[in-house]
């Protein structure tokens, strides 16, 4: 499998790292969804999530939710040290890549 072949997975699990970054506190899926002007599916922030949290890239937390949503918890997440690696690896890789070398598509 080539490098460019996951280079859009990729990119999708980096965007949902930076807005979690942005959103800080209030970074849960549905926020995500919002800032991400739903580029991507709720189902596919869900399922990023689960993967960065099995990856220790992000922690997870329950807090209670209110009568909007019947008293049922609401998860919200943050970045680990091993997130912030990340993203500051994909930082440095995407700074020595020029642009142009991308494939047209991606």
């Amino acid at each position: 499998m080539s490098f460019w072949s996951n280079w859009k997975p990729m990119s999708k699990k980096f965007e949902v790292l930076n807005t979690i970054v942005l959103l800080g506190d209030n970074a849960s899926p549905l926020p995500i969804f919002e800032y991400l002007d739903e580029k991507l599916s709720l189902g596919t922030i869900y399922t990023i999530l689960e993967e960065l949290e099995a990856g220790g890239e992000v922690t997870r937390e329950e807090r209670p939710g209110g009568p909007e949503r019947s008293y049922r918890d609401k998860c919200f997440f943050k970045l680990t040290d091993k997130g912030k690696k990340t993203i500051t690896d994909a930082q440095r890789a995407k700074a020595a890549y020029p642009v142009n070398l991308l494939p047209e598509n991606s």
